[in-house]
C-alpha cells in the first residue's frame, strides 16, 4: 500500500527508525535485497532508491544447457541422499528438460528431479519418471527448424553477453 511505501522511503532516506511506543529515533544501517518476477506498482522515488544495483537473470527456459547442468546437480545431490548410485537421464528426458518452459523456474526443476528419483525403477530417469507434459509440436519439429531455433538463440545469447554490441558479437561468432 502507498502509506507503507512512504514509511519505507522515509526510513531509507533518514536511516533512522522509531520503535513502537518510543519517542526517540535509533540509527540503522540496512541493505535491501529483493527479487521480483513481475512488475510492481511502487512509487517512482522508492523504486529509484531501491534499484541501485539491478541484476536481470533470465528465466530457466532461456538459459539453454544450464537446465541440464542444474538437473544433473540435483540428480547427484538427491541420488546420494536417497542412496541411489549412478543414476542418469536418458536422451528423451534430456530433450524434455531442455524443451520444457519451467514456469516454476529452478524450484520446479529441483522438485521434478527429486520426484523422478523416487519414482524411477532403475538407474535411468525416463520421461515417464519426470511427469512433464510437453506440446507434441515441440518434440517433433524438423531438423531444419531445430537448427534455425538454435542459431537464433545462440546469436541472441551472444548479443546479450556483449551488451548488444553487434561488432563484438560478430567477432565472437
Amino acid at each position: 500500500p502507498n502509506h507503507i511505501q512512504i514509511k519505507i522511503l522515509e526510513v531509507l532516506q533518514k536511516q533512522q527508525v522509531t520503535r513502537l511506543g518510543d519517542n526517540k529515533s535509533d540509527p540503522i544501517n540496512i541493505r535491501i535485497i529483493c527479487s521480483i518476477t513481475e512488475n510492481l506498482s511502487i512509487r517512482q522515488d522508492l523504486y529509484y532508491l531501491l534499484s541501485v544495483v539491478e541484476i536481470k537473470v533470465p528465466s530457466l527456459k532461456d538459459r539453454g544447457n544450464d537446465v541440464l547442468v542444474m538437473a544433473n546437480f540435483f540428480l547427484q545431490k538427491y541420488a546420494s541422499l536417497y542412496g541411489k548410485e549412478r543414476v542418469c537421464f536418458d536422451e528423451d528426458s534430456r530433450n524434455i528438460l531442455l524443451n520444457y518452459d519451467w514456469p516454476g523456474n529452478v524450484r520446479e526443476l529441483e522438485n521434478k528431479i527429486r520426484k523422478a528419483l523416487v519414482m524411477c525403477d532403475g538407474k535411468i530417469i525416463t520421461p515417464k519418471d519426470l511427469e512433464i507434459c510437453l506440446d507434441k509440436n515441440l518434440i517433433s519439429i524438423s531438423l531444419t527448424d531445430a537448427i534455425e531455433r538454435f542459431k537464433v538463440k545462440y546469436i541472441n545469447d551472444s548479443l546479450e553477453r556483449n551488451a548488444g554490441n553487434r561488432t563484438k558479437t560478430a567477432q565472437e561468432l
